[in-house]
């Protein structure tokens, strides 16, 4: 399903949203280091750089 179509299934807070964002991302085609980088790496990026 596509990822707009999602919007009704799962609120933007849920604790599932990047579970499914990943599997929309693999579906799409993006390799699993990718989509690591893509909701994981930011994140780690963005928080040393904001509190380290």
């Amino acid at each position: 399903m596509p990822l707009a179509g999602r919007r009704g299934r799962c609120r933007g807070d849920h604790p599932r949203r990047f579970e499914r964002l990943a599997d929309d991302l693999l579906k799409r085609g993006h390799g699993s280091a990718r989509v690591e980088k893509i909701l994981g790496n930011n994140f780690a990026r963005l928080f040393g750089e904001v509190w380290g």
